[in-house]
């Protein structure tokens, strides 16, 4: 009985000679085919055998498969090759200069994008809010407040859907961009000094915006310190006739753009 129990019985439990796991003998050929630790021949055929749970380290970047199919370490720069590990280290060691290209050029695309602070405020409903302006109601729209960088000055922008000229019978939007108080205030240099422009944008890829660029020190103390209650911006920023020409409004809706000049 012992020599059936421990040697010949189909079901005794016996350790896995590779994980050391417990299992039912007869059980043992389905257990290897998801051992982590069973010896298995490389995916990609390059001759080793790997234990099962270290191949995905075996054909990675830092692994040893000269099989594997690898990117280039700058593919996040623009660089499109893709080759087996031999193949890379030959491109990483002839194609410096074109590597040192890409970074230049991301890192210029960087500092571009540091240079200036872009939001876009989308209105939808535009057709019932300006009706609503139109009998009184609800006679300006405000954005969310957003913060012009960490740290940042706060800001909104405030826009009337419908304005009569006192000139003329044309009916206007005017749009501003305000100041308001923030949590960074006191770390901030006033008064705010920084150009920006205001868009209403063509919703089309290659479509003409509609831009007005503003320059406060032009304007007086208009931004010397917070004020939830004044910005500066334009009175006749353009007519209702024009922002209904081309795609300014797209879906009922439209998209004002501020750009902050650091």
């Amino acid at each position: 009985m012992d020599y059936h129990v421990n040697v010949a019985c189909p079901k005794r439990i016996v350790p896995c000679p590779y994980c050391r796991k417990r299992v039912v003998h007869r059980n043992l050929s389905d257990h290897r085919k998801v051992c982590a630790m069973y010896p298995v021949a490389c995916q990609f055929n390059c001759g080793a055998q790997v234990v099962r749970r270290l191949m995905k380290e075996h054909v990675s970047r830092q692994g040893t498969c000269p099989n594997s199919e690898l990117t280039c370490e700058f593919a996040d720069e623009g660089c499109q090759f893709r080759g087996v590990r031999g193949k890379l280290e030959e491109h990483m060691k002839v194609d410096v200069a074109r590597h040192l290209g890409l970074v230049t050029a991301e890192l210029t695309t960087f500092k571009k994008q540091m240079s200036k602070f872009e939001y876009i405020w989308k209105i939808e409903n535009w057709s019932q809010k300006v009706a609503e302006a139109r009998a009184g109601i609800g006679t300006f729209l405000v954005s969310p407040t957003v913060y012009s960088g960490h740290p940042g000055y706060n800001m909104r922008i405030d826009l009337h859907p419908y304005i009569k000229s006192d000139e003329s019978v044309k009916i206007y939007v005017s749009v501003y961009l305000c100041l308001t108080k923030g949590k960074y205030d006191r770390l901030l240099r006033w008064p705010f000094d920084k150009s920006y422009s205001l868009s209403i944008l063509d919703q089309t890829p290659n479509g003409e915006n509609l831009t007005v660029r503003f320059h406060p020190e032009e304007y007086g103390d208009q931004f010397d310190s917070p004020n939830d209650d004044g910005g500066l911006g334009e009175q006749e920023f353009v007519t209702h006739e024009t922002l209904a020409e081309n795609h300014y409004i797209e879906d009922d809706s439209i998209m004002i753009k501020l750009i902050v000049f650091n």
